[in-house]
């Protein structure tokens, strides 16, 4: 009983283990390019140089770190949409599912959830502006996270690995795998918890960190509530793909940004107590 306890615990955490891994085998392999490359120039290696040195050099290049975040994000989809797919939903065939989760959400699901995630991220974003002048330090630290993440916004990598891929990815990820095995260790609503606690800590910094959590506990509740990662892919997609087209609050003075920022709150609450109250 004890050892399969311990093992179900392990469970919970192995997937995190596995994505760093994966982390650390896209950015070897972007090294060996890296030293294959300036083999391959007529240049000579700069006197003094060392891995590192040369590693946040070429890290430094925008373009460099758009693809090598699609990379990452494209080998998370394959890893853990497969691990999901054979350990947790091996007994229905994908277009089964599909179809069957579809049905179950209707039409009026979708669209309230499209608005409810867009109507969150311009509620975040309006909190972060607010926020910004009286914790300039940390969000030093959170601007500079956002770029090494994203690399240049207008480049294709970065818009198809942010807005596109990773919603699918960190939802078979975190919502399918972790939670998956969190709901075999603990109760539905404790798990949701602990997946979404993790969700944040793997953003790996404070601003990021902290409304992570607070959405992957709604897309935890959404999970569990339709026994489906659609809901929440959908809704990851539109927070994030609203950044492409919702105005920046910081473009706005702070009445404005307040008021818009509370009307985004109330529509987001709208959407999810309409998503919430549906029956299945």
């Amino acid at each position: 009983m004890v050892s399969n306890r311990f093992k179900q615990i392990c469970m919970v955490f192995v997937p995190l283990l596995v994505g760093f891994l994966l982390q650390a085998a896209v950015h070897l392999i972007d090294v060996i390019i890296v030293f294959l490359r300036m083999a391959a120039s007529k240049s000579a290696t700069p006197a003094g140089s060392t891995v590192s040195s040369l590693m946040n050099a070429e890290m430094a290049q925008p373009m460099n770190i758009a693809y090598t975040n699609l990379a990452l994000h494209l080998l998370f989809l394959l890893v853990f949409g497969l691990w999901y797919r054979y350990i947790f939903i091996k007994e229905e065939t994908l277009p089964t599912l599909i179809k069957s989760n579809l049905k179950k959400l209707g039409i009026l699901i979708p669209i309230a959830l499209t608005i409810a995630g867009c109507a969150a991220q311009y509620m975040t974003d309006a909190v972060l502006t607010l926020l910004r002048p009286m914790l300039p330090g940390i969000f030093a630290a959170y601007d500079k996270a956002l770029e090494s993440l994203i690399g240049v916004s207008s480049a294709w990598p970065s818009i198809l690995a942010a807005f596109l891929v990773a919603p699918f990815a960190e939802e078979f990820f975190f919502r399918g795998v972790i939670l998956g095995y969190a709901k075999r260790l603990l109760p539905k609503t404790p798990a949701v918890l602990l997946t979404a606690l993790l969700f944040g800590c793997y953003h790996g910094n404070l601003i990021q960190g902290v409304y992570a959590t607070v959405f992957g506990i709604l897309l935890g509740f959404l999970a569990v509530r339709f026994e489906s990662l659609i809901p929440g892919i959908l809704f990851h997609i539109c927070v994030n793909g609203s950044l492409l087209f919702l105005p920046d609050p910081a473009r706005f003075d702070t009445p404005f940004v307040i008021l818009t920022g509370v009307a985004a709150a109330l529509v987001l609450a709208g959407g999810i107590f309409f998503v919430f109250r549906k029956e299945k």
